[in-house]
């Protein structure tokens, strides 16, 4: 692989990202690339590259690549159940449900006979839900939402040649 190569890495991982996610969460309405595409419904899903970090050397011209996504599932509004069950639901079973899922399909193959992402580094892929419960307040949002961040770590292994 490449430098070339690195957006089609990119836009395999949010695809498989986009699908997993509603395979983990089956009852959630919509998952999305963007971040800030909210369809203001109770359950979904919206997703961001968090960074792009500096490659980090692995040998004469090969560099590993950190791909960090945001993954954040919106449970609904604040003030909405205020019984609790909204949180409830998102810290015992969304989360949960999240975490072994993605945690299963390490290499983000999740469908019999789908091959492994090409250049997808081997042991480089990690979840965990940084944020806990929180409130998000968007610019375009009319309401405050309540949800969860979860950040997933992939690696792409590519080779750059060095010019003068």
């Amino acid at each position: 692989m490449t430098v070339t190569d690195l957006p089609s890495f990119a836009t395999e991982v949010f695809t498989r990202v986009v699908a997993m996610e509603k395979l983990a969460v089956p009852n959630a309405q919509a998952a999305d690339y963007a971040s800030f595409n909210y369809p203001y419904g109770n359950l979904y899903w919206t997703n961001r590259l968090e960074s792009l970090v500096t490659p980090e050397p692995q040998g004469v011209d090969e560099f590993s690549f950190t791909f960090p996504i945001v993954m954040r599932l919106h449970t609904g509004y604040l003030g909405q159940g205020f019984d609790g069950a909204l949180e409830v639901a998102l810290q015992t079973q969304h989360a949960p449900a999240v975490m072994a899922y993605f945690w299963a399909r390490r290499d983000l193959v999740y469908q019999a006979g789908q091959g492994r992402i090409p250049f997808f580094e081997d042991n480089a892929f990690d979840i965990s839900c940084q944020s806990g419960l929180s409130i998000f307040e968007e610019e375009d949002a009319a309401k405050k939402m309540l949800g969860i961040e979860f950040r997933l770590i992939t690696k792409a292994r590519i080779q750059i040649r060095r010019t003068i």
